[in-house]
């Protein structure tokens, strides 16, 4: 009798883990595709936009009020399209942002990244591909700071504005997606996930206003700094077409403001999203506790909440 417990036991496990994998799975290829279809559309409306004004140099034409208004349409479409799929990232500084707090697994947020740095080169590659100018426009699009704007300029500008679009983002998508059923299995039992993180627009509440609202802040940080510090707000953005385009100038710079404003928003909004739970502050370790997400954790072993951490 022991050993059928056993066995029913190990097979549950597998049948778990497997409904996990392909979940996963699905949800990787999703950043890659979405990714690869945000890039694409945002840099080739630029490009197609210079082509209409100047054929001749049309490498060399940047509008950043285009930039800006192509960015908010296709993240409304992406983020409603992809959401309940993968949460519709396509963006590394978002996923780093939901592992630093607690909200994805580091080892899912890695295969996100992964993909969203592919899904970058692939549009970098397709843009190229699609006009006769070839790597001359991809050069054209690749993020890079006025030369009249220091570094520091650029840094903190990059910083401030990530921090503000990915507080939206947690304000408005994820702080109401902590847990989400999902209906797995061939017998349709539902399980509730905590690392499955996914916008509060899930399949069955489409009509919810976080996608529309994300992008419209998404394009107003375009509109404020695209003509100044390159309007990133995104490292795959940066990666791909300096990839391909071979622009490398102070790329360290996207990638260091673009984490540290993100990880900033996700612990600055926790602060504003639950002020009634704010512990005494007399009392340090649980106010820090608290303030970085742990008193969220369940009472876990250190080695059982570092594995939950890690694989989710």
């Amino acid at each position: 009798m022991t050993e059928n417990k056993d066995v029913n036991k190990e097979q549950e496990e597998a049948e778990t883990w497997e409904t996990k994998s392909v979940t996963v799975a699905r949800a990787v290829l999703a950043e890659l595709l979405c990714t690869t279809i945000f890039m694409f559309v945002v840099t080739a409306t630029g490009v197609e936009y210079a082509r209409t004004v100047d054929l001749a140099h049309a490498e060399n034409i940047h509008d950043s009020t285009i930039a800006g208004i192509s960015s908010m349409l296709i993240a409304v479409g992406i983020i409603y399209s992809f959401a309940d799929v993968s949460g519709a990232h396509f963006n590394p500084a978002v996923t780093f942002a939901t592992v630093v707090s607690f909200k994805n697994s580091i080892v899912k947020g890695i295969l996100y990244i992964i993909a969203q740095l592919i899904g970058s080169v692939l549009a970098a590659l397709l843009l190229a591909t699609m006009y006769p100018e070839g790597l001359k426009v991809v050069k054209s699009v690749a993020v890079k700071k006025d030369p009249d704007v220091t570094t520091g300029q650029a840094f903190f500008l990059e910083m401030l504005l990530t921090f503000i679009f990915v507080y939206v983002i947690f304000a408005t998508a994820f702080d109401s997606a902590e847990n989400v059923t999902v209906t797995t299995g061939s017998k349709g039992q539902a399980s509730v996930s905590r690392k499955l993180v996914r916008y509060s627009t899930t399949a069955a509440t489409k009509s919810g206003f976080a996608p529309i609202a994300i992008a419209c802040t998404l394009g107003a940080c375009v509109f404020a700094s695209d003509a100044i510090s390159g309007g990133g707000f995104n490292p795959a953005r940066v990666f791909g077409f300096a990839l391909v385009g071979d622009v490398w100038n102070q790329h360290w710079l996207y990638w260091t403001a673009h984490f540290l404003g993100a990880a900033m928003a996700s612990y600055v909004q926790k602060l504003f999203s639950k002020p009634h739970q704010v512990p005494q502050v007399h009392d340090l370790g649980t106010l820090l506790k608290w303030f970085f997400y742990l008193d969220e954790v369940p009472a876990l072993t250190v080695q059982e909440f570092l594995k939950t951490w890690v694989w989710g």
